[in-house]
């Protein structure tokens, strides 16, 4: 997320969930926010106590899920931990 949109977000103490609603009212359109609190929190959800997991490297495996993205299966949290554990496999050798 653009700085200066999180600092907006933050001074006028709005979520990212209220930028999305925003954005889909006036595009008339949806769109589905994954965040690097997501990336963390599934992480946590495979029990890896010992994989954690910095910003950046939840930012990157963000990164990795956008750019591997199939529209015909979406995103889920599955697909996040699946793109975390290969992250843990291939560029940590866990």
């Amino acid at each position: 997320m653009n700085a200066l949109i999180k600092q907006f977000l933050l001074d006028q103490q709005l979520s990212t969930n209220d930028l999305r609603d925003y954005c889909n009212s006036v595009a008339s359109e949806i769109s589905l926010i994954w965040g690097i609190d997501d990336v963390h929190q599934a992480n946590e959800n495979l029990n890896h106590h010992h994989r954690v997991l910095s910003d950046q490297e939840a930012l990157l495996i963000l990164a990795n899920v956008e750019r591997a993205h199939d529209a015909t299966q979406g995103i889920s949290w599955e697909t996040i931990a699946w793109h975390i554990s290969h992250y843990f496999e291939t560029e940590r050798g866990l």
